[in-house]
This record gives structure tokens, C-alpha cells and sequence, in this order.
């Protein structure tokens, strides 16, 4: 919060957050960025199935999926949407932001890679983002991790879907 005020007072028109780029909301700890992200968002989106929620940990998949308006995304069935060519891939997801990990959004990118579009969302927020870079140099296969910021960083050259 800054002073009296969250991230939610503070960012109040979506033109704000451009396309094109990634928008970086620094702020410190209680000052509404989750808020945000899961009211204002969804709505300046016209639907929160419009807007896809990347975090860095499983305990925060799981914390996030506590709220009304999420919806857990499991590994092996997906909730997207093409809306061009109205195929479904999975359950499909009405009225629900989809929420799951970067490592799991990789997975999913390297099964589905034809199929998964992010064009079709709004928004992309990406929650505690410098962990997707810092998973990459753990020991292991590391390759979801890899995957999930290249296309992370060819949407926002797309210049179409909001990166945050």
C-alpha cells in the first residue's frame, strides 16, 4: 500500500498497461497486487476466462485457485478456448480465470504448441515473475521453465496480449 492507497486505487485506467511489452508492478507486499489482479483486471478484460494467471509456485496455484473467480487448470486437460475456431482444448472454462504454474504452462506449451494461443487472452499476469528466470538455472530439466518465458516473450513482441 502506498500511503493509504493499493495498486487498485492507484491504477485505475487500462490504457495504462500496454501491449507490445511486459508491465512490471513493483510494489511491496499488501499493497493490493493480487487484488487486482484477480477484480480490476478481469473486468477491463470483459470476462476473467480472458485473462490467464502465471505463478511461481504450487502453493501459490493452489492459494490463488481459493478464489470465486479462478479455476485450476489440470496438467493433462486444458481449459482454452480458441474463440476463431471454437475448439475447445479440455474442460472449458465459463466465467473463470484459468491459474496454474510457469513449469505447468511449459508443460502444456510443449504438449500443445500448435494449439495453445495466448492471443486469445487479454491479459497475462505473471506473479513473482523473476523466480520463471531463476528456476531456469536450478539443476535438472529445466526446460518448461525455458519454453514458458520464450513464449511469454513472443506474445509481448505480438504486441496484442497485456503482459503483467
Amino acid at each position: 500500500m502506498f500511503g493509504t492507497k493499493t495498486i487498485t486505487n492507484l491504477i485505475t485506467d487500462p490504457s495504462v498497461l500496454k501491449a507490445g511489452r511486459i508491465n512490471i508492478i513493483e510494489a511491496p507486499v499488501s499493497s493490493g497486487k493480487t487484488h487486482f489482479a484477480l477484480t480490476a483486471l478481469p473486468k477491463w478484460a470483459g470476462s476473467p476466462e480472458k485473462v490467464l494467471y502465471l505463478i511461481d509456485t504450487t502453493n501459490g496455484e493452489l492459494h490463488i485457485q481459493r478464489n470465486i473467480i479462478t479455476k485450476a487448470v489440470d496438467r493433462n486437460t486444458y481449459a482454452f478456448y480458441d474463440y476463431n475456431t471454437k475448439h475447445v482444448w479440455g474442460e472449458q472454462v465459463n466465467n473463470m480465470m484459468p491459474v496454474m504454474t510457469y513449469s505447468g504452462f511449459g508443460s502444456e506449451l510443449r504438449k500443445n504448441n500448435k494449439g495453445f494461443r495466448l492471443s486469445d487472452f487479454e491479459y497475462i499476469i505473471c506473479d513473482e515473475m523473476t523466480n520463471l528466470v531463476r528456476y531456469q538455472d536450478y539443476e535438472g530439466d529445466n526446460a518448461n521453465s525455458v519454453i514458458a518465458e520464450q513464449k511469454l516473450r513472443e506474445t509481448a513482441s505480438e504486441g496484442r496480449v497485456k503482459i503483467i
